[in-house]
């Protein structure tokens, strides 16, 4: 019995051995994967942020309206781009309805394309209804189109109108506004091109102005067909800008190996939101599964000048004597480039050079008007951008209003009526009296004056501020008496009264 207790214990003691390695051995395969999937989401992690951050800067969205994108940045609000759909090009759309980022107009233009799918929008922020019409040029009329509405990389609530091109064509879109009565008319031709084998920039650098979006059409390129002839166009359908995005996935093999996989993402955007300063693009023309690329350098500079919205004077009194009136002027302006406490700001007679002033900071200044006329208000940039608004100004009157007078009737009449046509820059009213009857009409605005009696009529046109024009009109085909019958014929006798 001593002695098989021994080796039971010794078998035991092995046993447990094994199973304490197996438990262990275990345990830390566990603590090895656990380590692997923290390592792998960590790096996931830093992907998805890179990959976001590059999105978020490929799209260029100008600091003044920062909101738009901050406020809608969530998964809900992915932007999703269809391309080719059964015809239909280039197809945006939301989970919901945003705002737009900018309300610029889209208009139908001049443009070229190639034979195959054709995709045109319209857009004004005003818009009620969109009436798109194609040229029959066969029966000489309009046919009017199918048209949808879609929301455009710029959350833009376009009309759109899908077509296959085949020959050159003419088309319009006729766009009725909230509270306008009358309707736009936009109408553009579209030439049908040769098939396109190459496109390059025209120039190394494009220049134009800065702070807006930039339309891709707006771009001129030289095209290359088929039998190598080539010109310059502007307007090219197809046309695009593509931002290249770039990422970096670190992962592990079973050994540990470092694995390094970059992920490249091209975008193609119809616009680019354009800063001041150079920026380098690329230009992408895409014909079907095709596409071209070429380098364009766009140098982008403040050439707008601000824009002026109203100009107001304070209330004045018009004078009669020859002395300056000074009133308080007020300009209402912004920039796209300087900030409007930076705006400058004058006010002159018209033909009074403006770069020989004082400019005044401030958008209410006062002003001694000195002179009748055409007086110009002023604004200007950092960039010496001027814009300009005209307001016509009376100040001193010392003219009475040019007066004309007529009789309606110009035959023998019952009653006559007195035309009194007078012009005057200032509201005018009329005095109608008759010295041989004694009648007066009180001074009223009313410039006619009804007459029942023959005689000469002084008529008195009288401005805002006292000044008087007279005329006289001689009234002598009214005719008020009764016919006089002297005597009746019956055969060869007469009979008198």
């Amino acid at each position: 019995m001593i002695t098989l207790i021994p080796k039971q214990k010794k078998r035991l003691s092995i046993k447990n051995v094994i199973v304490v390695i197996v438990v262990i051995a275990v345990i830390a395969s566990l603590i090895l994967l656990y380590l692997m999937l923290e390592n792998s989401a960590r790096n996931a992690s830093a992907y998805e942020k890179t990959l976001l951050a590059s999105i978020s800067d490929s799209i260029s969205i100008p600091t003044e309206e920062p909101a738009v994108f901050e406020e809608k940045n969530t998964e809900a609000d992915t932007e999703i781009y269809t391309e080719d759909t059964e015809g239909e090009d280039e197809v945006y759309a939301t989970s919901h309805e945003q705002e737009p980022v900018t309300q610029d107009i889209v208009r139908i233009s001049d443009m070229y394309a190639v034979k195959g799918d054709l995709t045109l929008k319209s857009y004004y922020p005003d818009a009620t209804q969109y009436t798109w019409e194609l040229y029959n040029t066969e029966a000489k009329c309009w046919d009017v189109l199918d048209a949808r509405t879609a929301c455009d990389e710029l959350y833009r609530q376009v009309s759109v109108v899908s077509l296959n091109l085949s020959e050159d064509i003419m088309i319009r879109c006729s766009i009725e506004r909230d509270g306008a009565d009358e309707k736009i008319l936009d109408i553009a031709s579209v030439k049908c091109i040769k098939s396109i084998v190459n496109v390059t920039a025209t120039d190394e650098k494009f220049k134009t102005g800065s702070g807006h979006w930039l339309s891709s059409r707006d771009i001129p390129v030289k095209v290359t067909y088929h039998d190598n002839s080539s010109e310059i166009l502007k307007g090219l359908y197809g046309l695009v800008f593509v931002d290249k995005l770039e990422s970096s996935e670190i992962t592990y093999s079973d050994t540990g190996n470092v694995i390094e996989t970059v992920t490249t993402i091209n975008t193609e955007c119809e616009y680019s939101y354009i800063d001041t300063g150079e920026k380098e693009f690329v230009i992408r023309y895409r014909d079907q599964d095709k596409s071209y690329d070429t380098k364009l350098t766009v140098v982008s500079a403040d050439i707008d000048p601000p824009v002026i919205s109203a100009v107001s004077l304070s209330d004045f009194t018009i004078k009669t004597v020859d002395e300056p009136v000074t009133v308080e002027v007020t300009i209402s302006a912004e920039d796209n480039e300087t900030p409007y406490p930076a705006l400058e700001y004058a006010f002159l007679p018209q033909g009074v050079d403006p770069e020989d002033t004082d400019w005044i900071a401030k958008p209410k200044f006062e002003k001694d008007i000195d002179q009748n006329g055409i007086w110009v208000a002023y604004c200007r940039d950092r960039k010496k951008n001027i814009a300009m608004f005209e307001e016509k100004i009376i100040v001193v009157d010392q003219k009475g209003p040019e007066l004309a007078l007529t009789l309606k009737n110009t035959n023998w009449c019952a009653a006559n009526k007195i035309i009194a046509n007078a012009k005057d820059e200032l509201p005018v009213t009329y005095l109608f009296t008759c010295r041989e009857t004694g009648e007066n009409s009180g001074w009223t605005d009313k410039n006619e004056y009804d007459v029942t009696q023959n005689g000469t009529w002084e008529v008195q046109a009288r401005d805002e501020v006292g000044n008087i024009t007279v005329m006289d009109i001689a009234v002598s085909n009214i005719d008020a008496q009764m016919p006089i019958i002297k005597g009746i014929t019956e055969g060869e006798q007469i009979y008198e009264n």
